[in-house]
């Protein structure tokens, strides 16, 4: 797998969710899981800030802490690649109508009654029904945090907006007023997938006589 150093910007989040901005820190260009930009666990924190799992004091403990114990560190982000490409295998499946590998289904719910085992009743005002903090998981809380999310999207009405793009491996939430969206981002894959048909189209014309 390539690995892919390119700082986190917001326009990276395009899933609708963060358990989806997460299964699509991997894949580039085609449906090949072949790009990887979680290459180490400063990168996976600085992803989970962006993406609203961690906020700025959790993140600054946590990079203290990947930084004194790298095999922790190593540990911690090779469980939170696993989840992440069980999920995606799971979810990509519902969003072909198909029964999820078992092995995926698996894992996925062993992360998630990991998560739900951690969890504590949130507070009036939080923005979920559950919290986990981060003393109580150190490294591992991005990966259960993610876990949480999916059980919520698994079992929300949400999931029927669940949308697999055309072109690449991402999957993302179809909130458009047409219900229609085809690509991850239409300034990527849809401009990739224009310049293809546009270039089908004048290979197959018929030469000039």
């Amino acid at each position: 797998m390539d690995i892919v150093f390119r700082p986190w910007q917001a326009a990276d989040l395009v899933g609708g969710t963060p358990c989806l901005d997460l299964v699509n820190t991997a894949g580039g260009r085609t449906k090949a899981r072949d790009s990887e930009r979680l290459p180490d666990v400063e990168a996976a924190l600085d992803w989970a800030g962006l993406a609203g799992l961690l906020d700025d004091e959790d993140a600054a403990r946590l990079h203290a802490v990947a930084a004194h114990d790298a095999t922790t560190a190593e540990a911690s982000l090779a469980g939170l690649r696993d989840f992440r490409e069980s999920l995606h295998g799971f979810l990509t499946a519902r969003t072909k109508g198909c029964e999820p590998d078992t092995d995926h289904a698996r894992r996925v719910e062993a992360a998630i009654k990991d998560a739900v085992g951690l969890a504590r009743l949130a507070s009036a005002g939080a923005p979920g029904p559950w919290r986990i903090d981060e003393d109580r998981t150190g490294l591992d809380i991005v990966r259960h945090r993610a876990a949480l999310d999916a059980l919520r999207l698994i079992g929300s009405a949400e999931l029927a907006l669940l949308r697999a793009c055309e072109r690449c491996s991402w999957l993302f939430l179809d909130r458009s007023r047409n219900g229609k969206r085809r690509w991850c981002q239409p300034s990527t894959c849809g401009n990739r997938a224009r310049a293809q048909r546009h270039y089908r189209r004048r290979t197959a014309a018929p030469a000039d006589p």
